[in-house]
């Protein structure tokens, strides 16, 4: 799943509970699409001002448009395959 946050694009790599004072949240583990720093973040979603998840149907429009998606998407799995080889 994509998702928009602070004006950026990420894919959703995990989602945990974390129970706040104010109850229940999710903290949202993302990897982001473009090359700005930082590549990627946790956060609480629930406290994100303009977070939005993108349906399924606009990534589609997206990739068909704009092959950059599918670049950073490639990137992205090949920069976990390498995190997962150092850990073995």
């Amino acid at each position: 799943m994509l998702a928009t946050v602070r004006n950026r694009r990420g894919v959703v790599a995990a989602v945990e509970p974390f129970d706040g004072e104010t109850g229940r949240l999710h903290l949202v583990h993302l990897e982001y699409t473009d090359d700005h720093a930082p590549a990627e973040e946790r956060l609480l979603w629930e406290l994100e001002p303009s977070r939005h998840l993108v349906p399924p149907d606009r990534f589609t429009r997206d990739l068909l448009r704009n092959g950059g998606y599918v670049t950073a998407l490639v990137e992205i799995c090949f920069r976990r395959k390498k995190q997962r080889d150092l850990f073995e």
